[in-house]
């Protein structure tokens, strides 16, 4: 077999640890937090004599500004003190001017007014001024048109948010793969397939920079199987048999679970996209005319590498999300859907979970967060997350998204120079006492990458983070598939789940195939 192809079947997972100086595991925020605390420590050094008590009290500024903006985990869970309690004082503010509760404009306009002893059929909670079809964490989107592509009509999202380049969003089905044995060295094919379809688009020609791969997991679906048994089982059939058939069918539902993916196009609209736009068409449909030449390019690279997408109208785009919100609302369902009706009424005020208003009854939704910190270091094989995508039993409701965001190879290339040279660094101090051997692990990796990152090999760079949503029908449930979806991650060689306690309409806004969830780095 060849040995470039075994190499290209094994991926080094996440970095022990960060890097810089003082650590590189904060953000930009709290980098410009940590700073502008220690600037306290220059009126304390220069403002007179230098004493033990100035000396102390500058000390303790930098240690302070140190502990408070930096990221530990255990209780935190990856967090900064600072962001913990910023997310927190956000949750507490939201929760009290009524922002917490969402209810979409439709909704609004066709509850039923109260009478006597009866209550209204939609929460009247109020709401932000000008946000009415969507959440507030889903930005103001819209659908702004439909273009025509190979397999029918392609709805169009346009994000705008202020102070933040708009863009926008493309949605695709990805068909299911044969089933079947496969032969040792046909294995991998997928992987390496989706590996070059995401380095074709990540290259300078290419408008797309961003990827996100959305998938449904639910249980199994018996209604065909029960329609079934009650048109051909005749009259007079044993009970014990009919009954013996219908727990089989019950096992089947809980120990089998049937999947679906969407794969989703992220087109910033930045100056080089305006100027290529403008020349195709003005305003919103030169943008509609250069989203549709980029998604065709993309469908016929994807089939190349045996990928089938079939694009999502506005209906079928409607159906999906609420769908994703309401497991009750079957994913195919269509009629009389379309971007608004998408939305159902959500209620934030709990800290720990999201409750969603579906069409028979209401869901629990609770949403965590995966960074590649938090996948294990070392050899992983490329389908290492499957015990947290088919491995779960019993099975639970759960959406996972990851998202990708697209870096150009001399990019990616300058990045992982600049983290060789630290990594070699910290290996030869390592090399100087007792290592857990988590420096050298991390050269490794990023020695790796760099000869990925070679000059003729075609490689491009990618960040990615995911996040895993549960949806259950009671709190109890809840509990039980948090620990169950917390198993299946260790199993999954993912050292921590961050949940986002406190801000879980945006965890479950991540999850829905808009392309958010992620800062693009451009």
């Amino acid at each position: 077999m060849n040995g470039l192809l075994i190499d290209r079947r094994v991926v080094l997972g996440g970095e022990s640890t960060g890097r810089g100086i003082v650590g590189g595991v904060r953000s930009r925020l709290e980098w410009a937090g940590m700073a502008a605390t220690g600037v306290w420590v220059v009126p304390l050094v220069l403002g007179g004599v230098a004493t033990w008590g100035r000396i102390a009290a500058a000390g303790a500024v930098l240690v302070a500004a140190f502990v408070f903006w930096t990221p530990f985990e255990g209780p935190l869970r990856g967090r900064s003190a600072a962001a913990w309690t910023a997310h927190a004082a956000r949750f507490e503010w939201n929760r009290r001017r009524g922002g917490a509760v969402f209810v979409p404009a439709y909704a609004q306009r066709e509850a039923v007014p109260a009478t006597s002893g009866e209550q209204p059929a939609v929460s009247r909670a109020k709401k932000p001024a000008g946000v009415f079809d969507v959440p507030v964490v889903v930005g103001n989107a819209r659908v702004i048109g439909t273009v025509q592509v190979a397999g029918g009509a392609l709805a169009v999202v346009r994000h705008s948010n202020p102070g933040r380049t708009h863009f926008l969003t493309a949605a695709l089905e990805m068909r299911g793969e044969p089933t079947g044995q496969e032969r040792d060295h046909d294995f991998g094919r997928a992987y390496e397939g989706w590996g070059a379809f995401c380095a074709t688009l990540a290259g300078d020609a290419s408008f797309v920079r961003g990827l996100q791969q959305v998938s449904r997991v639910v249980p199994y679906d018996t209604a065909d199987h029960s329609m079934w048994v009650g048109r051909h089982v005749p009259p007079g059939t044993s009970a014990l048999l009919t009954d013996s058939y219908v727990e089989l069918l019950d096992t089947a539902a809980a120990m089998t679970e049937q999947h679906r993916t969407w794969l989703v196009l992220r087109l910033p609209v930045t100056p080089r996209f305006a100027l290529e736009a403008r020349r195709l068409g003005a305003g919103a449909q030169g943008e509609l005319a250069l989203a549709r030449r980029e998604v065709v390019a993309a469908m016929h690279r994807a089939a190349g590498y045996g990928i089938d997408l079939r694009p999502l109208d506005e209906a079928r785009l409607g159906a999906v999300l609420r769908s994703l919100q309401d497991p009750d609302h079957p994913i195919d369902m269509v009629a009389g859907m379309d971007w608004a009706r998408g939305w159902l009424a959500w209620d934030a005020r709990d800290r720990r979970d999201l409750v969603v208003t579906g069409t028979e009854r209401s869901w629990h939704t609770r949403t965590a967060v995966i960074t590649a910190r938090q996948v294990q270091a070392g050899h992983l094989a490329p389908n290492f997350l499957s015990p947290l995508v088919s491995g779960v039993s019993p099975s639970v409701v759960r959406t996972l998204s990851v998202m990708i965001d697209l870096v150009p190879a001399h990019a990616a290339r300058a990045k992982a120079k600049s983290d060789v040279t630290l990594d070699i660094g910290r290996a030869r101090e390592a090399a100087r006492q007792v290592s857990d051997g988590s420096a050298e692990q991390q050269l490794t990796a990023s020695q790796q990458r760099l000869a990925d990152l070679r000059v003729g090999t075609g490689y491009h760079g990618a960040n990615w983070s995911m996040t895993v949503t549960l949806c259950t029908a009671d709190l109890e449930e809840l509990d039980a598939a948090t620990r169950q979806i917390e198993a299946a991650a260790e199993a999954s060689h993912i050292t921590g789940l961050r949940w986002l306690d406190g801000w879980q309409e945006a965890g479950l806004a991540a999850g829905l195939p808009l392309a958010r969830g992620m800062a693009v780095r451009r």
